[in-house]
């Protein structure tokens, strides 16, 4: 008997989830070294911080801001380092950590010291509101044209356009993200602003971009620190599916978009989406130069057949692979209908 008891319903050995509930995801944040660590670029494999296996391609950044980004509960250690809990410093800190996950309860401590109460059954985590406690997640939750509070410098802008991006020019761009020495630098008199990126302040960007030579599928871009990334999100722009292949949810997500002035009637869903966060960010020049890098009135009206000759500057030439959706492999045996898609949801 002692043996069942230790099995679950499939026969298999009980998980900890059996036998405890997950209270409270709390992170400790190093204060005095937090801008040292968003602009590195060390592996985690090469960390001495040790337990990332060899498949585990993130940066020490990645993971500091998704500790940050998932937690319930966030400790600002070492705040004595930094001159106490009101020094401009601490501020800025805490405008940062506050930005990249504004649902967390934040504590300034020193050796790590806080009531046991306010880690310890707490009862706060989640996993459905964790999975969205992100702050690029909540920009995007936010009614459109909500205004933008900056605190300490800290604050961000939402990039929305139903162009899509020329790749040359958009490659030209995307670069310097969160060189934060070169933007402390001209703040300190001893820089300027033409030797920096204008993305250099940006600490953590997220979201879906469309490129012209990409025409039928949406790329993912993030960034994290000085780390960005674009790639191939895998699922077709609803439009490129087909009405012919949605499911009820997809149907209901056309609508919203209808009803939110969001569907082109020559492009549908095709569009992009780029949330940014950063410091002291000028994101006037931003929104400019990511305007600047969509095509032209004239590109634009080439359509997608001189779009497919644009240089791949992101993919080495694999970028023929997402420019058009060929449908469904059928599987041998298949009636033809096609009732479940899965894998192909935003």
């Amino acid at each position: 008997e002692d043996e069942d008891e230790d099995e679950d319903e499939s026969g298999g050995p009980m998980s900890l989830q059996h036998y405890a509930r997950l209270d409270t995801m709390v992170t400790v944040v190093d204060s005095s070294t937090i801008f040292s660590v968003l602009q590195s670029i060390e592996a985690l494999t090469d960390s001495t911080m040790g337990g990332a296996s060899e498949q585990d391609d993130r940066t020490v950044c990645n993971l500091m801001i998704d500790q940050i980004e998932f937690a319930n509960v966030i400790l600002l250690n070492k705040s004595d380092l930094l001159g106490g809990k009101d020094s401009a410093k601490m501020k800025k800190v805490l405008g940062v950590v506050r930005k990249l996950n504004p649902k967390a309860k934040v504590y300034q401590t020193t050796k790590s010291e806080v009531e046991l109460k306010s880690i310890l059954d707490t009862k706060l985590f989640d996993m459905e509101e964790a999975s969205t406690s992100a702050g690029w997640i909540q920009e995007l939750l936010k009614p459109e044209h909500t205004p933008e509070t900056e605190e300490y410098g800290v604050s961000s802008f939402i990039f929305r356009s139903t162009r899509p991006f020329h790749p040359t020019r958009l490659k030209k761009i995307v670069n310097g993200f969160g060189e934060l020495d070169k933007k402390i630098a001209e703040q300190s008199g001893k820089g300027n602003s033409e030797q920096r990126s204008p993305f250099s302040g940006v600490i953590r960007s997220k979201g879906q971009i469309w490129l012209a030579n990409a025409k039928d599928f949406p790329m993912d871009f993030h960034s994290a620190g000085k780390q960005l990334a674009i790639e191939p999100t895998g699922s077709p722009f609803l439009q490129a599916l087909g009405p012919e292949n949605w499911d009820e949810d997809e149907k209901k997500g056309v609508e919203e978009l209808k009803a939110k002035g969001r569907w082109d009637e020559t492009f549908g869903d095709r569009g992009s989406e780029i949330v940014c966060i950063g410091i002291d960010l000028d994101k006037k020049l931003l929104v400019q130069k990511l305007n600047d890098a969509c095509l032209t009135d004239e590109e634009l009206k080439a359509g997608p057949e001189a779009w497919k000759k644009y240089e791949d500057a992101f993919f080495g030439g694999g970028v023929v692979n997402y420019f058009e959706f060929a449908g469904f492999e059928e599987e041998d045996g298949d009636d033809g209908d096609d009732d479940d898609h899965q894998g192909h949801h935003h």
